[in-house]
């Protein structure tokens, strides 16, 4: 888990990131929607007891942005 937060915390080139609190709310930047869905979805189905991702639909087919917390 500390190398995923870690990398997340470093940022993307498909995503911006924020602190927040203790986790990360993360932003697809322009153009990289479906690239950044498509991270969101995987993170999703790889949660464990040690994070968890809540993904906010941008009403759509993707997603806007995704808060991700460590447990």
């Amino acid at each position: 888990m500390r190398d995923l937060l870690a990398a997340i915390e470093a940022g993307s080139p498909i995503f911006d990131v924020e602190t927040s609190g203790e986790g990360y709310v993360v932003t697809p930047k322009m153009g990289e929607e479906a690239s950044f869905t498509q991270m969101i979805e995987d993170l999703a189905l790889s949660s464990t007891d040690q994070f968890a991702v809540f993904p906010v639909s941008d009403g759509k087919t993707g997603y806007k942005r995704a808060v991700i917390l460590p447990l």
